[in-house]
């Protein structure tokens, strides 16, 4: 029995070896979080006068209660990518089993978290441009599609609910997420427009124009 390819049409063997290369890549990206986001919160108890007292003790708070959790988080962000990496393949092989989740109920904090992540996606595509615009037109190409996926991993907000829902599973709040999501943006924006630019080179070198 011949089964459905893991995205939409059938999966070109370039475009494949672009994702594998680029989820890779990804891997790569949370290890270094940790630190950013550990550093982030020290330097918001450092010497910082224009925070008001409820800050500060959220920021005291987030400070303890990261140190304890980092390597919890880092484990769970890098469960939560590969189950969401998973899940937008089983979508594609079977349509139909997708519909019966969007007529069930979404949890607020799962809408709020799709928004904190379409908003870091936002500025990781902001500061990766270029590099972005031209990996989605030569996959677009590649593919022969008119856009990628909502939830092709190629995306930056796809791993950005990874990191979010993995944050909350560990007992780590709203609050205490927003004073460490510019740098998460920062560092991913830097990552990301890395990773597009070696996807842009691979593709380049077997003939794919932007």
């Amino acid at each position: 029995m011949v089964t459905s390819p893991p995205f939409p049409r059938p999966e070109h063997g370039l475009a494949r070896q672009v994702r594998e290369r680029f989820l890779r890549a990804v891997d790569a990206m949370i290890e270094p979080l940790g630190a950013a986001i550990e550093a982030q919160l020290d330097g918001a108890l450092r010497g910082n006068t224009r925070m008001s007292m409820a800050e500060l003790s959220t920021a005291m708070e987030a400070g303890g209660a990261f140190k304890r959790v980092r390597a919890a988080w880092l484990d769970g962000a890098r469960r939560q990518w590969a189950a969401t990496v998973n899940a937008s393949q089983d979508q594609a092989v079977r349509p139909a089993a997708k519909s019966a989740l969007e007529f069930g109920l979404v949890d607020d904090d799962v809408v709020e978290g799709k928004i904190i992540a379409s908003r870091v996606g936002a500025a990781v595509i902001e500061a990766a441009a270029s590099p972005w615009n031209d990996l989605r037109l030569r996959m677009r190409r590649l593919e022969r599609s008119d856009d990628l996926a909502a939830g092709d991993p190629l995306r930056p907000e796809v791993l950005a609910q990874a990191l979010i829902k993995a944050w909350t599973d560990n007992g780590l709040t709203r609050p205490m997420w927003m004073l460490v999501h510019a740098s998460v943006q920062k560092t991913l924006a830097e990552q990301f427009k890395d990773a597009y630019g070696q996807a842009n080179a691979f593709l380049a070198q077997h003939g794919i124009a932007a």
